[in-house]
């Protein structure tokens, strides 16, 4: 009986924990948003293709605002925060201490581009993102808004 292999089930059987090139582009929402009303605003990303452009979309915003993206790499972490945030389920996907503002949207909803490296070595490498809303009066005194966090691997 004659078997056939390929060349990537070859390195991942030599490499077991080894992240291959041929590794598809994901893109999942994690959790939920955090405001004082009924509109969670929340948002999303088009899976990171190498070499391509993914698009980070926030929807369900107050009035126009701006806002601020933050990514953290790795994967999702649940930090709850307290104040300035009114409400005690509010969490952060980011992870505060690696966390770095990654693009300021002019104004929300909106959604704005997001180039992706051709660059083999990012493939299967985790990276969070997380929106924070600057709502401009803050209704009923609390902090930030915030959208969900999205959970982002690039491939191909």
């Amino acid at each position: 009986m004659k078997r056939t292999h390929s060349l990537a089930g070859a390195l991942a059987l030599a490499f077991p924990g080894a992240v291959l090139a041929q590794a598809p582009a994901t893109s999942q929402q994690v959790g939920l948003g955090c405001a004082p009303t009924a509109v969670i605003p929340d948002s999303n990303l088009t899976p990171p293709v190498l070499g391509g452009t993914a698009t980070y979309s926030i929807f369900h915003s107050f009035n126009p605002s701006p806002a601020i993206v933050f990514a953290s790499p790795g994967p999702p972490v649940s930090v709850f925060l307290g104040a300035p945030w009114v409400l005690p389920l509010c969490v952060a996907f980011v992870d505060p201490a690696t966390a770095f503002p990654f693009a300021s949207p002019a104004v929300t909803p909106g959604s704005f581009s997001i180039p992706v490296p051709n660059d083999p070595a990012l493939a299967g490498a985790d990276v969070t993102f997380q929106a924070v809303i600057l709502v401009s009066p803050l209704p009923f005194g609390q902090g930030p808004i915030l959208t969900n966090g999205v959970h982002a691997v690039p491939g191909v």
